[in-house]
């Protein structure tokens, strides 16, 4: 692996360990402020929602810019936004402030959104592709990794500096997120396609259209992030709060089991790929029932 690899690495690192402390901050100070696990939940289904109208807006970027000057760019809006937002969370509390920071959320999860697609466009351009398998999952294994050091911490985070103040630490790791992608050059070049910008937005419609398959894994990992970004968020918080009485440092504690079981369970399936393979439905319906009976318990 190159150099450039490890720097987008690590800029991949600061920016969503940066996203989940954001987001625990804006998810406690809802929750603090209106006692509603209903609105607090909203946090996340804002961002979900932000980040699938991204799909509407990537195939008109990805052949006119480099995927490398997108990503600093929403690097650089993602920043301007939180220091918005801190500015707004320290007015009096009110539904003005309240819907506020609502759309501020959605434009942030927007860009967070670009930076996560883009990043792949990247990867490809800076390793060989005999390398671009082992890439990829080093990248996932790290970020799985610091994704459970991140929710671990970022309640202990919380609990010592209170809401607001989390969102300087958040926009400080984008800073530093940016300061990495200033150091890395894209090898690929892009070329203007002639397809019409209608046709451009309607290629991937179209696609999940045809093939039924893709289009029933997408409707099954979008019902699976819709409810589980929200059961791992507001709902944590809220049995956290009021069934155990403790901070928020116990809230992350529960949020960082949740993603270590998620880093064991990739293990598992690494060293069990030769039976998977050839069973994915069955493994993906068995892994899905228990998350469910388990969720239900």
């Amino acid at each position: 692996m190159t150099q450039r690899f490890y720097l987008l690495a690590a800029s991949q690192v600061t920016a969503n360990v940066g996203f989940v402390l954001y987001t625990m901050a804006v998810t406690s100070y809802i929750k603090e402020n209106t006692g509603s696990t209903a609105l607090a939940s909203m946090i996340t289904m804002t961002s979900l929602l932000a980040r699938l109208l991204i799909g509407l807006i990537v195939p008109l970027l990805a052949d006119t810019y480099k995927s490398i000057h997108i990503m600093r760019s929403v690097q650089v809006m993602q920043i301007g936004m939180l220091v918005g937002l801190y500015v707004l969370l320290t007015q009096e509390f009110t539904v003005t402030v309240l819907t506020m920071g609502f759309i501020i959320v959605g434009i942030i999860s927007f860009f967070n959104g670009f930076f996560s697609i883009f990043k792949t466009s990247v990867v490809r351009s800076l390793v060989n592709d005999s390398q671009r398998m082992q890439a990829n999952s080093l990248l996932s294994t790290i970020d799985q990794t610091f994704l459970f050091a991140g929710w671990s911490l970022g309640g202990f985070v919380l609990s010592l500096t209170g809401s607001t103040q989390s969102l300087f630490i958040t926009a400080g790791l984008l800073s530093l997120s940016f300061v990495c992608l200033l150091f890395i050059k894209e090898a690929h070049t892009y070329k203007q396609t002639q397809k019409r910008r209608a046709a451009k937005l309607m290629e991937g419609w179209r696609f999940l259209w045809i093939h039924k398959r893709i289009r029933a894994l997408v409707i099954m990992d979008l019902i699976e992030s819709l409810f589980g970004t929200i059961w791992i968020g507001a709902i944590t918080l809220s049995f956290v709060k009021e069934v155990l009485e403790k901070g928020e440092a116990w809230w992350g504690y529960i949020n960082g089991a949740y993603y270590f079981g998620s880093i064991v369970g990739g293990i598992i399936v690494y060293r069990m790929s030769s039976m998977v393979k050839g069973r994915l439905l069955l493994f993906m319906f068995l892994g899905s029932l228990g998350y469910a009976v388990l969720t239900g318990f």
